[in-house]
């Protein structure tokens, strides 16, 4: 009896595959983005205040705020294009019949 090798748990790929917004896409992606800018421009603020670096720490923050809101635009976008897609193959397949 041989026994297969457990695979390998692809959490970090689970972690950034785009999944269906909860509700609303475009809320979704509204409170996401606002929310990552404003804890990251929060941290960056802090930073700047804790050691005393002026605007330095707040525009890092920002940027990756920015970047954050980037990645979930994506994933909006390629959840609505799966979503358009599978709609689209119901109608093709409803003809069909």
């Amino acid at each position: 009896m041989t026994t297969e090798p457990a695979k390998p748990k692809k959490k970090l790929l689970k972690l950034l595959k785009p999944r269906k917004p909860i509700n609303n896409p475009a809320l979704s992606f509204g409170t996401n983005f606002a929310g990552g800018m404003g804890l990251l421009c929060g941290l960056g603020w802090w930073a700047d205040k804790k050691y005393d670096s002026s605007p330095k720490w707040l525009l890092v923050g920002a940027v990756i705020g920015f970047i954050f809101g980037a990645y979930e635009l994506w994933k909006v976008i390629v959840w609505l294009q799966k979503k358009d897609q599978n709609e689209q193959r119901k109608l093709e397949n409803k003809d069909a019949e």
